[in-house]
């Protein structure tokens, strides 16, 4: 009875002793160099995308803040709009994740956006007026503010500043981006 009482004692412990050991060696694994390699990329990043050509207020008046992905490879971080010089005219600043987005991907597509005014009257156009929306769009060129990744919807007209709706998208000549739309409601232009 001793020795078996030995046994099990002995073998219980070359057990803890194995699991401890495991568990250092879990613990003591080198950094996954995948993961650093995500940062250094980003670092490089804001080397190799230009400048955004105009000064934008350090204050922009920010429509939208929750982050959005529109594909595991896209992550969009917040949306800011900045009335421009010209009368009813707005640039609209897409912040993206240094992080999360591939910027190599994001700028195969372009960007839609489609602006549905609480006053459709006020659409300048009759086909909008019409339609009951105003719809722009651009390609994703990737630029630098800063040190953040942005894409600029530059010199968008329309003369109602508030929308019951904005959708944002991604597209290119297969269509919408898994079908994916951000939809902003009650949104206010300055």
């Amino acid at each position: 009875m001793k020795i078996m009482k030995k046994a099990f004692i002995l073998v219980l412990g070359l057990f803890l002793v194995a699991c401890g050991s495991e568990e250092k060696k879990k613990n003591s694994e080198p950094i996954d160099k995948d993961k650093t390699k995500t940062e250094e990329v980003n670092k490089e990043d804001t080397k190799q995308y230009p400048k955004v050509e105009k000064q934008y207020p350090v204050n922009m008046n920010i429509i939208y803040s929750g982050g959005y992905l529109f594909d595991e490879k896209i992550q969009l971080e917040e949306i800011a709009v900045v009335a421009t010089e010209k009368a009813n005219t707005y640039d609209l600043v897409m912040f993206f994740n240094n992080k999360a987005t591939d910027y190599e991907v994001l700028e195969k597509y372009k960007v839609g956006l489609i602006l549905y005014p609480n006053d459709p009257s006020k659409l300048e156009s009759d086909s909008d007026k019409a339609a009951k929306k105003k719809k722009f769009g651009k390609p994703a060129d990737v630029k630098m503010l800063e040190t953040e990744h942005v894409i600029v919807l530059d010199d968008i007209e329309v003369a109602p500043k508030d929308f019951k709706q904005i959708k944002i998208y991604l597209y290119d000549s297969k269509g919408v981006l898994n079908k994916n739309f951000l939809k902003l409601t009650n949104t206010v232009f300055p």
